[in-house]
């Protein structure tokens, strides 16, 4: 049974258009097959002295709840690229959402990750005023009734997706973020799952 689901549902695979001259990857023949990293990545030198010297931010986009997808800010703290520090608000707009921070995993690593965008890079300085920033943003309130009505019909819906998009704007006025060099891929899609 176990072997059935698995080749029904195969694990996402990432994919990245690019990859550092550093890491020597062995990427899956098969989609039902693990993603390979890097047995020791604990000692990995990094290849430029923006990464020595700052973090990756990404906006992640992940399946959501309905129509829309989840949005959260990832940021890359783990120099092989696997684990980071993860933003967004979470909740509702019948019930209010709140602010919340977790360790958590790169989206290309995630079964319900769908891409992420590079947005900028933190110097690791700036990383520790970073949360501050974003626990002054305030999370959506509730917006919706039970039957679906709006109370404030003079307001526009807010959600996760508008959050983030005012976390990054936050981080851009406080002169947190630096920009993407020439190098920098902007966006990654990750491969749709074939069945």
């Amino acid at each position: 049974m176990i072997s059935y689901l698995q080749n029904y549902f195969p694990p996402r695979i990432p994919y990245p258009p690019y990859l550092p001259s550093h890491i020597s990857y062995s990427l899956p023949q098969a989609h039902n097959t693990k993603y390979q990293m890097p047995a020791n990545t604990d000692q990995m030198p990094a290849t430029t002295e923006c990464e020595r010297l700052s973090y990756r931010v990404y906006l992640g986009r992940y399946l959501g709840n309905g129509k829309l997808d989840h949005h959260a800010i990832y940021v890359e703290t783990d120099q092989a690229g696997q684990e980071g520090m993860l933003y967004d608000v979470t909740g509702t707009v019948l019930r209010g959402m709140e602010y919340r921070s977790r360790r958590g995993v790169d989206p290309r690593l995630s079964a319900t990750g769908l891409s992420r965008q590079h947005v900028g890079w933190i110097t690791k300085e700036n990383y520790l005023r970073m949360e501050s920033v974003f626990q002054n943003i305030p999370p959506p309130t509730a917006q919706l009734a039970l039957n679906g009505s709006r109370l404030d019909r003079s307001k526009p819906l807010r959600h996760c997706q508008h959050w983030a998009t005012e976390a990054i704007d936050a981080l851009k006025a406080e002169e947190l973020l630096d920009p993407l060099g020439p190098t920098d891929n902007p966006c990654e899609e990750f491969p749709v799952r074939e069945h």
